[in-house]
């Protein structure tokens, strides 16, 4: 009598996947840093962005096959209603970021709607956001195009006063402050609980069709609301590292981050001619 067995269920397979899963090797690694208990002790550690991709290489892990039950519980019970809401609606936009950024974490941006940045080619960047905003949707940009080292409001790019003159939308300054503590250029990371962080968004920027000028119009509405953010911010503290020196703080001024960001600039070519050259 030939023996004859039962085909394996949908959530048979799926439970046996998920199995196999969690014993893999990197499996703990990927748990939320935030909200291990470590995290309560100021001790959370996140992977780089190579220890990062290294796993999702090995493990090559589709979103289907994850065990979400842990992270559903603690959506529900260990993060508050405003959080909730705060990273729904920031997930909800595409941010604009750089190619390189976008090569290492490839499958991770596209997944959170991110715009891929090729500083050699940043007009195509500038198109693609322009067919979002075209379509409805909402695009973050940081105009700065890069980390301030002075904590304070750097020369601004045009790409976002033209986008939004070209797709006749709103242009909305936003300014986040805290956020440097967290993590930054020059500095540990400290992703510890506790730190404040503000959002603070000021009414659309009038577009006069000048993108210099409207850049220009952006930046002062930027700086007034950092300064507003950095006087009501409740865990201020004379002379910290993240606070401007302009407000009693001991961070660079602009004209010393300025001259930082020339030297970096410099080595990094310096080195990629020496790569080059090789």
């Amino acid at each position: 009598m030939e023996a004859r067995t039962e085909p394996e269920s949908a959530e048979a397979r799926t439970a046996r996947t998920l199995s196999d899963i969690a014993q893999q090797e990197g499996f703990e690694e990927t748990s939320d840093p935030a909200l291990q208990e470590s995290a309560d002790r100021g001790q959370a550690k996140l992977l780089n962005y190579g220890q990062l991709y290294e796993l999702w290489e090995r493990q090559q892990w589709a979103t289907q096959d994850l065990d979400f039950s842990q992270d559903r519980i603690d959506w529900h019970e260990r993060i508050s209603e405003e959080e909730r809401f705060q990273r729904m609606y920031g997930l909800s936009g595409f941010f604009i970021g750089e190619q390189r950024v976008t090569d290492e974490l490839g499958p991770i941006m596209r997944a959170c709607r991110h715009i891929q940045v090729d500083r050699a080619d940043g007009e195509r960047s500038l198109a693609v956001a322009q067919e979002f905003l075209d379509r409805g949707e909402v695009v973050g940009i940081f105009p700065e195009a890069t980390i301030s080292r002075a904590m304070e409001i750097k020369d601004l790019k045009t790409g976002a006063a033209r986008i939004a003159a070209a797709a006749d939308v709103p242009l909305l300054p936003l300014v986040l402050w805290g956020t440097q503590r967290l993590m930054t250029k020059d500095h540990d990371r400290d992703l510890s609980r506790g730190t404040a962080i503000t959002v603070s968004v000021g009414a659309p920027v009038p577009l006069s069709g000048d993108a210099v000028a409207d850049t220009a119009a952006l930046r002062t509405a930027m700086s007034g609301l950092l300064d507003d953010a950095i006087r009501s911010y409740p865990q201020h503290e004379p002379g910290a590292w993240w606070l401007p020196a302009s407000y009693g703080g001991s961070a660079p001024t602009l004209q010393e981050a300025a001259r930082i960001d020339a030297d970096e600039k410099a080595a990094r070519a310096a080195r990629k001619a020496a790569r080059e050259g090789a």
